[in-house]
């Protein structure tokens, strides 16, 4: 294998861990793949909307309903250690999911307008403190996985979750269930996931009866505190800003413009959950091993960065070129305008890929101050430029633009400085970081004019 990554510490090869996960990665989303174009047209745009507004909620919350102490779950060298985290992590979910439920159950009717949701059952929005502690749940079994490097346990998860949900989606959109079948699909793929990581854990949380005390789960929260004092915050706005657009989209635009956007984001972020997800599940565990060895470090982030480059413009430069054509035939013509967004969506993204599996080096360094920082920026970049958008009346398609080309500068700033904290030399930065997107855009671009000229598009 020509791009086997050499590591002193292990024999495994990094490349290994990464291939491990993305077959299961490949085979969970191809199920969504064939499932998408049922699914489209089984669907209207709004109903895909309001969900996709639903599911913002629950990701924005979920991503910090354990206080971010999964992260730390690989840091410690005793088991211990790692199990008193887990445990600490499971009771801020439970207390986060427990208030969130309460909130909606006493003021669904008054947010549901606010939050894009106007039109869902009520009852349903009280089953986002449920699905909140899922969430939570599902990152600490997640980490605990990593940790244990049994990376074929997330592999069957995945599977088992969007086999599931796409399937439910299918039967319901056939009985005619509008957004009760995606809700309900929603939430019993989440506890085929959950059940899943949960039965392959189960020695650590009931059969080994090994339940840390009090003392233990206070001490390690204390250890890590930077993690829910700190990353929480950082990942709150990270996922916020990466959420609150379909919010925003069915709040001040148009579900069928959240449904548009949902769409076109999910589909083009399929190749960071087949390929950059499963380089970043082998990262954190790699770089968190290698942590105190530089040099080691540094090419092993230099590596990742230079092949997420390369995947991600390839993938990317199709939907570039393609994108108005190829929404319309695979998802139906009523997806043509989606198409028209994915052209600039895929330009953010492509960097987003690249940077995404390597922002971890922010946690394994301990430098979530300025992880918090660069989040913040995010944040109010692409928010504001959003509502920027509204204010001036511009249509939707505009403000898509503008908000893409905003999300692709930040993580090619973002990226240059994870390189920089690892070391890698900014002379590599820079070449790394234009050259190979410009020379595969340059490639595609000639076989674009071709096929203009003799008429195949």
């Amino acid at each position: 294998m020509f791009f086997l990554y050499k590591s002193k510490m292990k024999k495994v090869s990094f490349m290994h861990h990464v291939i491990t996960l993305m077959s299961g990665a490949i085979v969970a989303q191809l199920i969504s793949v064939f499932a998408s174009p049922i699914i489209t047209r089984l669907y209207l745009p709004e109903e895909l909307g309001e969900i996709a507004s639903f599911l913002a909620i629950v990701t924005i919350f979920g991503s910090i309903s354990t206080g971010r102490y999964d992260l730390a779950i690989v840091l410690p060298e005793k088991e211990e250690k790692a199990t008193a985290i887990a445990w600490v992590g499971i009771f801020l979910a439970l207390i986060i999911g427990g208030v969130l439920t309460l909130i909606f159950k006493i003021f669904g009717s008054k947010l549901g307008p606010i939050l894009g949701i106007a039109s869902l059952n009520p009852f349903w929005l009280t089953f986002i403190g449920f699905l909140v502690f899922l969430v939570g749940i599902e990152q600490i079994l997640n980490r605990l996985a990593i940790r244990e490097r049994k990376f074929n346990i997330l592999v069957r998860a995945q599977i088992g979750q969007q086999s599931v949900m796409s399937g439910m989606r299918i039967l319901l959109g056939f009985q005619k269930k509008g957004s009760g079948g995606l809700f309900y699909s929603l939430i019993l793929g989440h506890l085929v996931r959950t059940c899943t990581l949960l039965w392959f854990e189960r020695k650590r949380f009931f059969l080994n009866r090994s339940f840390p005390d009090f003392i233990s789960m206070r001490t390690v929260a204390k250890r890590y505190k930077k993690f829910p004092l700190v990353s929480t915050w950082s990942t709150l706005l990270n996922t916020a800003s990466n959420q609150i657009p379909v919010i925003l989209f069915a709040s001040f635009l148009s579900p069928t413009a959240a449904g548009f956007y949902s769409l076109t984001n999910r589909i083009l972020n399929l190749p960071m959950t087949i390929i950059g997800k499963s380089f970043g599940d082998a990262f954190i565990e790699r770089a968190a091993r290698a942590k105190n060895n530089q040099e080691e470090l540094k090419k092993l982030l230099l590596y990742v960065y230079k092949k997420l480059l390369l995947i991600s413009s390839i993938c990317m430069s199709f939907v570039t070129f393609y994108g108005p054509y190829l929404f319309p035939l695979i998802f139906g013509e009523k997806w043509t305008e989606a198409g028209r967004y994915a052209q600039w969506i895929s330009i953010w993204l492509l960097f987003k890929f690249t940077n995404s599996p390597i922002a971890t080096l922010y946690f394994i360094k301990e430098k979530q101050s300025e992880g918090l920082l660069m989040n913040l920026i995010l944040f109010i970049s692409r928010i504001g430029t959003i509502l920027i958008g509204i204010t001036l009346s511009l249509d939707e398609y505009r403000i898509i633009i503008i908000f893409s080309l905003v999300g692709a500068l930040y993580f090619i700033l973002n990226s240059f400085r994870i390189l920089l904290i690892g070391k890698v030399s900014f002379k590599n930065i820079i070449l790394n970081t234009f050259l190979v997107p410009g020379f595969v855009y340059s490639l595609q671009l000639i076989v674009y004019m071709m096929l203009r000229y003799f008429g195949v598009i």
